[in-house]
């Protein structure tokens, strides 16, 4: 199995209320990873506090454009 380290990252999942803390580097084929506040998994938006706000969010978008369009079948 072979993983692209350009379309990987590292979050660090926690409830601290901390955003600075000190951990070492990950390193995926001798490239270090980047540190993000989110990420995106299985089609799922995953935030360091595991609150799936973005992901709510975006599918309450899509379903309210969905709604949106077949309003006029409603009536």
């Amino acid at each position: 199995m072979k993983a692209n380290e350009t379309k990987s990252a590292r979050v660090t999942f926690t409830l601290k209320k901390k955003k600075k803390e000190h951990v070492s580097p990950v390193h995926l084929n001798n490239k270090q990873l980047t540190q993000t506040e989110e990420v995106k998994y299985l089609g799922i938006h995953l935030d360091r506090k595991l609150t799936w706000r973005k992901h709510i969010s975006g599918k309450r978008k899509k379903l309210n454009l969905k709604l949106h369009k077949l309003h006029w079948t409603i009536g």
